[in-house]
């Protein structure tokens, strides 16, 4: 097979003019860039925000892009990869559903990284950012969904982390201003370094996976550098003899995708937005359960049984679909929808709060988490499988007369089919950068990025971003 799919999307993407940028899509990047800082920021406080800083800032080199909140200036590969993994310290990032992808915290720090490495405008980061989207989406939809719909996941990938360092390769190529030769050899470059397993994700002990964003903005960063320097990479990475789709689809890809509708539509536009802090199939499940409580008026005493009944796929991001354990700290209680179920009965909400220690000992929560029970229904495989549907349902036994009432999804609030405010979004990036700053300074950085495009820098952009 030859290069044609791969040649098309990179000469495509490498020449799209901003003008040719619906006003309708620069909103939605924008949303994303704000919606991915505000993440960012919260996770450089984590214990692996820390450390990825620590490891960055320790390996030294050239003065050239900036860590969030720390300040800390180094190189735009080691800076791309520190704040693309403080952007996925918490599980509450943009998700493409359609193939279950987070461009945001791959996509948006590399593309920073690069505009501050080369004093690019606005105009030309918002570009690069909807480029990078663009082609790690179409990537995704490839091999996850479709005809291959959760394939990749069942085959034990991240598609994450193995899509992304295909859009940051073409946010970076794009930002360094790569002719097409160029930037063909830098995608072919990023298709060796395209790597990420789930065997982090359902292990409690572990938070290696949420690494796999940084890393992608690293590897994609470095794949277009040396590709500006003189290196060839194949050209028929995605679909050519031994490329992405045959080595990692494993027989089953829709190879289609890769340039259906393109230039039609920007899928940056199917990107959902979270607002609970964990794996985006729960957000159905707890949608529908705080609806619940507010129709019903229920107070905690009021539940005697929680039972969530989820298709098969939703087990793969669990530790265990059957035992019940009560988490000990925040990587165990993230992904436990025992738990994430409790803190929504709880609280109404499961944001970062949610995870902190004084709530994770409180009584009421180990209480509640036991009256959960999560079902899985086979007949609901097909539904999301083969649609965009995350389809959920949601029983409640009430404690006084044991009566059984039900409530269920089909798309979470957040996603282009059930959307949220910007307002909403806006309240998200103060409550997450509170964190680190002070109300005036969130408010400044919301300013800047909703006039990105007036900005012939982004040297006060990055300057809002640091302690």
């Amino acid at each position: 097979m030859d290069a044609q799919k791969s040649e098309k999307l990179v000469h495509y993407l490498l020449n799209l003019k901003y003008e040719e940028i619906s006003p309708e899509v620069l909103s939605q990047a924008k949303l994303c860039v704000l919606d991915t800082l505000g993440i960012a920021l919260a996770g450089s406080l984590t214990p692996l925000g820390k450390i990825v800083r620590g490891f960055a800032v320790g390996q030294g080199g050239k003065e050239e892009t900036t860590i969030f909140n720390y300040g800390d200036r180094i190189s735009a590969v080691l800076a791309a990869y520190a704040n693309g993994t403080m952007a996925f310290c918490y599980n509450i990032t943009d998700t493409t559903l359609s193939c279950v992808v987070h461009c945001g915290p791959a996509i948006i720090p590399a593309a920073l990284a690069m505009a501050e490495r080369e004093g690019s405008t606005g105009k030309e980061f918002l570009a690069a950012v909807i480029v990078g989207y663009e082609m790690m989406t179409r990537v995704g939809n490839a091999i996850n969904s479709g005809l291959a719909r959760m394939n990749h996941h069942k085959s034990g990938f991240h598609a994450t982390g193995t899509t992304g360092a295909f859009g940051t390769c073409l946010t970076a190529s794009r930002l360094l201003g790569l002719n097409l030769d160029r930037g063909i050899s830098a995608l072919g470059i990023a298709g060796s370094y395209a790597s990420g397993i789930l065997s982090s994700l359902t292990c409690p002990e572990s938070e290696s996976w949420k690494t796999h964003t940084g890393i992608a903005a690293q590897n994609g960063i470095t794949a277009a550098l040396l590709a500006q320097m003189g290196l060839k990479g194949p050209a028929a990475i995605l679909e050519g003899k031994n490329g992405f789709l045959q080595a990692f689809g494993r027989g089953r890809f829709d190879v289609e995708k890769l340039d259906e509708n393109l230039g039609k539509k920007f899928l940056i536009t199917d990107s959902s937005f979270k607002l609970y802090n964990c794996a985006h199939v729960w957000a159905n499940p707890l949608d529908t359960l705080k609806r619940m409580c507010e129709t019903y008026h229920l107070q905690p005493e009021d539940v005697a049984e929680i039972k969530v009944i989820v298709p098969t796929m939703y087990t793969y991001v669990m530790a265990s679909s059957t035992e019940k354990k009560y988490p000990r700290n925040y990587a165990e209680a993230e992904n436990n929808p025992y738990y994430l179920m409790a803190a929504m009965a709880l609280h109404r909400r499961v944001s970062v709060e949610q995870f902190e220690d004084h709530v994770l000992r409180d009584p009421r929560m180990k209480e509640m988490t036991a009256k959960v029970n999560i079902q899985v229904e086979p007949s609901l495989d097909a539904i999301f499988q083969g649609t965009d549907k995350a389809p959920a349902q949601v029983r409640i036994v009430l404690t006084r007369d044991h009566k059984e009432i039900s409530g269920a999804a089909d798309y979470p609030r957040g996603s282009p089919k059930n959307p949220v405010t910007q307002m909403e979004l806006e309240n998200k990036f103060i409550d997450l950068a509170a964190r680190v700053f002070n109300s005036d300074r969130a408010l400044e950085i919301i300013h800047l990025i909703s006039d990105l495009e007036k900005q012939n820098h982004l040297t006060d952009l990055v300057k809002c971003l640091t302690a």
